[in-house]
């Protein structure tokens, strides 16, 4: 086989890879509550079934943007650093998606949208609540740990979980040195993209291939 015939592999394998990882969202049951908060007030987040996942404490409000943090149910920190909010921006933690909507008289308003079905690739899930990984060749990872660039000291999230491809000799979406030490180097953090890292994946196993066959 010539190196034409392996480039044209290649590109094919690319092309499947971005129809294997394009998501279906139309699964997702949808569950959707708008919120206003004033800085130093906290809010609970609620699963359908009443169950408290999680609270938002506004620690800064700013004119153009607040800073939170997200407390477990159990109390604990789920981030340790707080978390920055623009207006319009989207940040998604335990599979909600949570948005800040606008800011007046010193009032944030906060948009939830939460995906009841399953926890994708890279995301936190809560314990509590058990839901699969959206893939069933991902590994749930308990409590898993995250590097803090800072101190550089992997900080354990307690009462989550994680949905990763770790073992994969690539170090991808949601994983680093801290949670899938097989697939990451110190200090490193996976790619942000399914795509990449399944492109990468697919690149690594040709190198092999093409080794294999010289």
């Amino acid at each position: 086989m010539n190196v034409t015939n392996y480039i044209l592999i290649l590109f094919l394998l690319v092309i499947l890879s971005v129809l294997v990882t394009a998501e279906d969202l139309t699964n997702y049951a949808v569950i959707k509550e708008e919120f206003e908060i004033s800085e130093g007030e906290s809010i609970s987040i609620t699963n359908s079934q009443g169950e408290t996942i999680m609270s938002i404490d506004l620690t800064k409000l700013n004119e153009n943007n607040v800073e939170v943090q997200l407390i477990s149910s159990e109390g604990n920190l789920i981030l340790k650093e707080d978390l920055t909010f623009e207006i319009g921006e989207t940040k998604e933690v335990f599979n909600i998606f949570i948005s800040l909507e606008k800011i007046s008289n010193d009032k944030a308003t906060f948009s939830t949208a939460q995906t009841s079905n399953c926890i994708r690739k890279g995301k936190l899930g809560h314990s509590a609540l058990n839901l699969p990984c959206c893939d069933k060749n991902l590994k749930k990872i308990e409590n898993p740990r995250f590097w803090s660039e800072p101190d550089g000291i992997c900080y354990p999230n307690v009462g989550a979980f994680i949905c990763i491809n770790c073992g994969n000799n690539v170090c991808g979406v949601g994983e680093s040195f801290c949670n899938c030490p097989d697939d990451c180097k110190e200090g490193q953090e996976g790619t942000s993209s399914p795509l990449i890292e399944k492109i990468i994946e697919i690149i690594n196993w040709f190198k092999k291939l093409f080794i294999v066959n010289e």
